[in-house]
Parts: structure tokens; C-alpha cells; sequence
């Protein structure tokens, strides 16, 4: 008898288990009425990722050697031509004369990973060159915040208070991936920097939601009043409370949201 109540106490308790998931599982698929704002407001797009240099090389040792000449130390400028190191090789290889090597390209000779007379592997790095006249950041956007962007926009990012303006230079829809470039040649940044900042869309005219109607996700479905059900997406930030949709939507004041997707 005792088991038999055990049994239906429990199959009482899993029924109540189910039925609370189901209610959740219906309230987070239930449809919410929020105001869309219309206005022109300014716009940015919030981005972050590692600043490094434009261009960097590495000079690679040709054929197994030895480093018999090296004319740079680490922090040297050179220019593109100048000779910075001999190799002689160790196997039959232009009649075992040594081979210089000049610099492909102007800039700091950031690092130098082996030592006069040292014997080297093929393939392998002898130094590395860094052209540190731009900086440049790489990071990826949403299709919403792509459709946008285009090159030439301002940027400001920041480094522990320190700002730093720059431009968009080139934008692959393809990939999703924007490049940010940034002048150096005023007070130079010497090392790569992990920043935050925004790319400025300036005042745009559009149709504006809540940041709460997005949560974490880039987009999410709207039923507007014909009863159709369309995906909308973030394209920017206004007044740190409004977020610019993607979508011409008709002039209604409200509209129906449904659960965040990720996409």
C-alpha cells in the first residue's frame, strides 16, 4: 500500500513538473505588444576586437643555414632594400655562397628569434618586420548592422580611457567582417591594444524598438497587423535605450514580438 502511494505521489509530482515546463515553454512563446518608435536619432554600432598592426612579415630562412651576418637589433627601423642579414647554406645551394636578405617592406623589426652563427631549419622565421604607420581591427557584425555599414564611416575606440579615431576601410558582406583602419603616425601606439568603441552612422531616420525587446539575440520575429510574422534585426544603438530595426514597417505605433532567435 505504501508503495502504491509512493508511486502516485510521484506520478502526481511529474505531471505538476511537466505541466509548469509547459507553462513556461508557453509563456516564453507568447506574444508581446511593444511601442516602435519613429524618429531621426543618432546611431552607432558598438564593436571590440584586437588593434595590430597593418603589415608584419616574416623573414624566412630560404634553406637550412647558418646566420653569419646580422646587421639589425629588436626596436631597429629599417627601410624596404636595406640588407639586414647573410645566411651561408648547409646543403649545394647557389655554389654554398652566402645569400643576404634585405627587408621587404619599411618598418620595426619587432622580433629576432635567432643568434649570430646560429644554425637554421628551412621555413623557419628568422625576424619579423612590423609597418606600424596604420593600425587596423578586424571584427564581424550582424546582417542587420551590415546593411549600414560602408566605408569611410568615423570610428572611436578606446584603451583604458585613451581614445582612438579611425575609419571603416573595407566591408565584406560575404563574411560578415569590417575592417577598421587608424592613423599612427601622431603619438604612435608601439604594441597591439584589445579596444572597445563604435562605428558613428551619424542621424539616421528610421523606426526604433526598445533595447529589452532584443535581449541578447541580433533579432527576433514581429506579427504586424496583416498577421504576417517577419524577422527583424538590430542595425544599431540610439540614446543607449533604442535600438534601429532593418525594416520598413508600416506606420503603426506598436507591434507584436515573439521569441529572440539567433541567427
Amino acid at each position: 500500500m505504501k508503495s502504491f502511494v509512493f508511486g502516485l505521489a510521484f506520478l502526481i509530482l511529474l505531471l505538476g513538473c511537466r505541466n509548469k515546463d509547459s507553462a513556461n515553454r508557453q509563456k516564453t512563446q507568447s506574444w508581446q505588444t511593444v511601442s516602435m518608435i519613429r524618429d531621426t536619432l543618432k546611431v552607432t554600432i558598438p564593436i571590440q576586437g584586437k588593434l595590430v598592426a597593418w603589415k608584419k612579415v616574416d623573414i624566412l630562412n630560404p634553406v637550412p643555414s647558418r646566420l653569419v651576418s646580422l646587421l639589425v637589433e629588436k626596436g631597429d627601423l629599417v627601410k624596404s632594400g636595406d640588407l639586414i642579414l647573410s645566411i651561408w647554406p648547409l646543403k649545394p645551394h647557389n655554389n654554398f655562397s652566402t645569400i643576404d636578405i634585405t627587408a621587404p617592406l619599411s618598418g620595426v623589426v619587432r622580433s629576432i628569434y635567432f643568434a649570430l652563427n646560429d644554425t637554421m631549419p628551412a621555413n623557419k622565421p628568422i625576424l619579423t618586420i612590423e609597418n606600424r604607420d596604420n593600425l587596423i581591427l578586424k571584427t564581424t557584425l550582424s546582417q542587420g548592422e551590415l546593411t549600414y555599414v560602408k566605408p569611410d564611416l568615423n570610428v572611436v575606440l578606446s584603451h583604458h580611457g585613451k581614445k582612438i579615431k579611425g575609419a571603416v576601410w573595407q566591408v565584406d558582406k560575404k563574411s560578415q567582417r569590417i575592417t577598421i583602419v587608424v592613423p599612427n603616425q601622431q603619438n604612435p601606439i608601439e604594441q597591439d591594444l584589445y579596444v572597445k568603441g563604435f562605428i558613428d552612422l551619424g542621424k539616421m531616420q528610421g523606426a526604433f524598438l526598445p533595447v529589452r525587446s532584443f535581449g541578447f539575440a541580433d533579432s527576433l520575429k514581429a506579427k504586424i497587423e496583416t498577421d504576417s510574422i517577419i524577422t527583424i534585426r538590430k542595425a544599431g544603438y540610439a540614446r543607449d535605450s533604442l535600438i534601429l530595426i532593418d525594416q520598413n514597417l508600416p506606420g503603426e505605433g506598436k507591434i507584436e514580438i515573439k521569441k529572440i532567435l539567433t541567427l
